[in-house]
């Protein structure tokens, strides 16, 4: 059960070439953090469970990303 496990997660910022460079790493169950506009993907990784999404931050706000780890 993945609930409130320390997660170990990885923040890319995806460029206009479609290449990835990673902004942020961290093991937590969830965190808050100030990004600039941008094409981002976010990756998970639970035992063995690796679970990733893809999302725009468009303006300076708040965004909630969500990965289901179960």
């Amino acid at each position: 059960m993945a609930a409130m496990r320390p997660v170990k997660w990885q923040l890319y910022r995806i460029d206009k070439n479609g290449q990835s460079k990673l902004v942020e790493a961290f093991k937590r169950h969830s965190a808050s953090l100030e990004l600039e506009p941008g094409i981002y993907r976010a990756e998970a990784m639970l035992d063995n469970v690796n679970r990733s999404r893809t999302f725009d931050v468009r303006t300076v706000g708040d965004s909630n990303v969500i990965i289901a780890m179960d």
